[in-house]
């Protein structure tokens, strides 16, 4: 309701959103439009730096500097080449307003996701989507546990509100955006439930094994060469964002950034659920 309020009384052509925790870079206004305006896009994003006072040095915030470089910084340039960004994050980015007016007066946003489902919207009416890679919006990020366990639940559910039931028509379009989001059930929301088999049938495993000790000792050669290509991928992944393949030390916590992986595991597994029982998400507190 805020948003709407808002894009009510602009005057101008283009309207930039950001949350009121995130805090955007000095060029990053500047950025966004050009970028907008030059490849007549109706909606550009950026880059979102997980930050909040005092979390320098905290081992959940650097997880998520991790997964945001991968998802966001990668993952959103992957779908910028076809003009296809899945989300404009209220942390950061730039609108056509009379677009945004228009989707704001023909529907009534009421997903716990709002920022996907006006990205989605838009697309239904062929908007062209962009990420600009070089500007950033520090914004707030969970510091506990329980704080990040209900903001996963929170996007989660909101995705599948949004794909299975507000926007479920685009799953069914022959367009490139309806690729990413079926990727994006069958190697995350798919995939959570491989990895929650392979969780609990490990220990079955290891016990039936013929060999209990060759077995072991397979995993153990195993361990280096996946921590390999995984600090090799992470690194790539803080080239894209940062621009330095070692952005503050970052690249030493790849080793336990499985333990974030495994919380994402969980809370997809648990919306999943969730969703089949009738929950849509809700905000919490």
């Amino acid at each position: 309701e805020a948003l709407r309020t808002g894009v009510n009384r602009a005057l101008g052509g283009l309207m930039a959103i950001v949350d009121a925790d995130s805090e955007w870079s000095p060029d990053t206004l500047a950025k966004l439009v050009d970028h907008k305006i030059s490849n007549r896009m109706l909606a550009v994003t950026g880059y979102i730096h997980p930050n909040g006072a005092g979390v320098e040095g905290k081992l959940l915030v650097n997880l998520q500097r991790l997964e945001y470089s991968q998802g966001l910084s990668v993952g959103r340039c992957a779908q910028s080449l076809d003009n296809n960004v899945l989300v404009v994050s209220g942390a950061i980015g730039v609108y056509d307003a009379d677009l945004l007016r228009e989707v704001l007066m023909e529907r009534n946003i009421r997903s716990v996701t709002e920022d996907l489902e006006i990205t989605l919207e838009m697309h239904k009416k062929n908007a062209k989507v962009g990420y600009v890679s070089s500007v950033k919006s520090a914004t707030v990020v969970p510091i506990s546990l329980g704080a990040l366990w209900r903001q996963r639940l929170r996007w989660f559910t909101g995705w599948l509100n949004n794909t299975l039931g507000i926007h479920r028509d685009l799953m069914t379009k022959r367009s490139w955006l309806t690729a990413l989001m079926w990727y994006s059930y069958i190697f995350e929301y798919g995939g959570a439930f491989v990895d929650l088999a392979s969780v609990v049938a490990f220990p079955f495993l290891w016990w039936l094994a013929p060999d209990p000790v060759l077995f072991g000792f397979n995993i153990l050669v195993f361990f280096p060469y996946g921590l390999l290509i995984s600090t090799i991928s992470q690194a790539i992944a803080l080239k894209f964002a940062y621009g330095s393949y070692q952005y503050r030390a970052l690249l030493f916590y790849t080793p336990v950034y499985p333990l974030l992986r495994l919380i994402n595991v969980f809370a997809r597994s648990r919306s999943v659920l969730s969703y089949l029982r009738g929950n849509n998400g809700k905000w919490h507190k």
